[in-house]
């Protein structure tokens, strides 16, 4: 249903929520299988990304240019000339702007995209699944237009929630001590 932790995680943390289907996979950065150990080394580092984006990533950083603090000359008032609550305050210059929101918030993009395609590209390998449209470069295409339904999809796909509940918080979105891939 649409309040299943895999459908909420793919939309709201899709970096962790494909981390954890790597992890079912036991994959690697590049898309391949790994070890154990490696695969549970790309989950933490992709959760440790993912937390240092949504704690200090573009959401953070706006508090730092709305509000309180910044620099009154930039900012839009309303119409009465008042500076409410409503009113925004732009960045100090087009490089703060490109720092604090636009690169990461590319670079954090990128590597969901990137991972959405490399674990998709393998699932549809070891599955047999053939590409249906876009031939040679569907999962590419797929993980730009789509990437939290692809995620999501990968999620269902590689396990049965039908027998087994999903878990919010563990490194394969399912309980200790269920199987990863069903």
């Amino acid at each position: 249903g649409c309040c299943h932790p895999s459908l909420i995680c793919s939309w709201c943390c899709p970096l962790i929520a494909i981390s954890q289907v790597m992890r079912r996979m036991n994959l690697i950065f590049t898309g391949r299988q790994g070890t154990n150990i490696q695969s549970k080394i790309t989950y933490l580092v992709l959760l440790a990304v993912s937390l240092l984006y949504f704690f200090n990533g573009p959401r953070h950083l706006s508090g730092k240019y709305g509000g309180s603090g910044g620099n009154d000359s930039n900012r839009f008032n309303d119409d009465d000339g008042s500076n409410s609550p409503s009113s925004f305050i732009l960045p100090t210059s087009l490089t703060t702007m490109m720092i604090h929101f636009v690169f990461p918030y590319s670079v954090y993009s990128f590597l969901v995209v990137y991972l959405v395609w490399v674990t998709r590209s393998f699932i549809r390998r070891r599955y047999n699944i053939p590409e249906r449209s876009c031939a040679g470069c569907e999962d590419c295409c797929v993980a730009c237009a789509f990437p939290c339904c692809a995620i999501s999809q990968m999620a269902r796909h590689t396990t049965d929630y039908d027998l087994y509940r999903a878990a919010w918080c563990s490194d394969t979105g399912l309980p200790a001590g269920v199987p990863s891939i069903v």
